[in-house]
């Protein structure tokens, strides 16, 4: 049943409802001229949401947020409906169930299916995949993949978990993952925490080079209007929430994060720029 004019709403996450959802909406109702009580269907697509602003999102507009996960190579592999956060709001940490005709798998560093909760890399086989083939690129399509048992498949390049209902939780970007004295840490779960700062506008955060610990963490973070934390305030406001040696060991004040206009932050011009200019 198609859905009346004006009550169907996507949103990609570069709008940074992330970091100030309020604002955000509002701007948004008000340039589309809708009232969010005549809104009935609401679409999360592009990067992930962060858990605490799906649920903003509900509480603000009711229980009408849908979101997918997928990639343009792989298709819609799972989706969260209303139905399944309803009577368990902790399914909206998720990026929703895997569908019909998709299989997930999370495996670790030996390529060994894990169980429920373990994170791991998570490898998609599906009727697409199975076909996918990079032109006149045979290397990058044979390191695509990974072939278990009588199984084909698709590295995602996201490392994952999958919960007892085989509903999927997106730990992070594999190739963002630091490694910081042989623990692996996930820039996601410290960018949650800046974003839940009254004063973080919007953060970033990777690992940099350190001759002791492998790699060391490092918090770029964008401020609201008017606010003034220093940098100290900001470590130990994450060491308050975090384990230590997640909390990053520095914090650079900066106007604006290099993001893509899809939204996704460009972690690799972020390193490569304060590489450059050390």
């Amino acid at each position: 049943m198609p859905l009346p004019a004006g009550q169907f709403v996507a949103f990609a996450a570069h709008l940074k409802i992330h970091a100030d959802f309020d604002d955000g909406f509002q701007k948004i109702l008000f340039d589309q001229k809708l009232n969010n009580a005549l809104i009935n269907f609401l679409l999360g697509i592009g990067i992930g949401f962060f858990g605490f602003t799906k649920k903003d999102i509900v509480q603000y507009f009711g229980p009408v947020f849908y979101e997918f996960y997928g990639s343009s190579d792989g298709a819609m592999n799972t989706i969260l409906k209303p139905e399944h956060y309803i009577n368990d709001p902790d399914k909206l940490r998720s990026v929703g169930k895997v569908t019909e005709g998709n299989k997930i798998i999370i495996v670790d560093e030996d390529n060994v299916e894990l169980p429920p909760n373990s994170p791991g890399d998570l490898l998609l086989s599906n009727a697409m995949v199975k076909y996918l083939d990079y032109y006149k690129e045979p290397e990058k399509t044979k390191d695509a993949f990974l072939e278990i048992g009588d199984e084909q498949y698709y590295k995602e390049g996201e490392v994952a978990y999958l919960d007892e209902d085989q509903f999927c939780y997106i730990a992070d970007r594999k190739k963002d993952m630091i490694i910081s004295g042989g623990v692996n840490i996930y820039p996601a779960e410290i960018e949650e925490v800046l974003l839940l700062h009254h004063s973080v506008l919007d953060a970033a955060v990777i690992g940099l080079p350190d001759e002791e610990w492998g790699e060391s963490v490092k918090a770029f973070v964008v401020l609201r209007e008017g606010k003034e934390p220093n940098e100290e305030e900001i470590i130990t406001y994450c060491g308050e929430r975090l384990a230590g040696y997640k909390k990053p060991k520095s914090v650079d004040f900066v106007d604006e994060l290099p993001r893509h206009p899809t939204g996704k932050l460009l972690k690799r011009i972020l390193r490569e720029k304060y590489l450059k200019n050390g």
